[in-house]
């Protein structure tokens, strides 16, 4: 099964990075006293942009993620990497808090925070295939030291 996360997120997270590096160069290049800005700093905002549209299509086309019976594979543009279901100990949904982000916890305390499809899909098909998760409760006693 393929899920393809939430574009939203990515989206606006992109465009702020994008937005706050345009400023910084127009800062740079332009000049207040005459008003006028050379034309290489137009060359470089233009780059900037084009980079950044180019970057963003691709996140959003190839970041996917594949359910498969014994693991699911997390996919980006340069890196693909597999999770067993059974390393999984906790998955903390934060669909309905705070958007549509998912963290997955390990048995050796590592953690993963993905971003989940609209419907979080993501995160049913997760409770659903990973048998031996347990409460937060649990959790917490187990892994004092990681904040939820």
């Amino acid at each position: 099964m393929k899920i393809k996360p939430y574009i939203k997120i990515p989206l606006i997270s992109n465009s702020v990075i994008t937005l706050i590096a345009m400023i910084i160069i127009f800062l740079i290049y332009f000049d207040f006293q005459h008003i006028t800005m050379p034309i290489e700093g137009f060359l470089i905002l233009g780059a900037i942009l084009v980079i950044s549209i180019i970057y963003t299509a691709l996140m959003l086309i190839k970041t996917e993620y594949l359910m498969e019976n014994h693991s699911f594979t997390y996919k980006t543009i340069s890196k693909t990497t597999v999770y067993d279901y059974k390393d999984v100990i906790f998955i903390a949904d934060h669909h309905a808090l705070k958007g549509h982000h998912l963290t997955i916890y390990f048995y050796d305390g590592r953690s993963l925070a993905l971003v989940t499809d609209k419907e979080n899909t993501l995160g049913q098909e997760l409770k659903k295939r990973c048998p031996q998760t347990i409460d937060e409760t649990e959790f917490q006693n187990r892994y004092p030291g990681i904040k939820l």
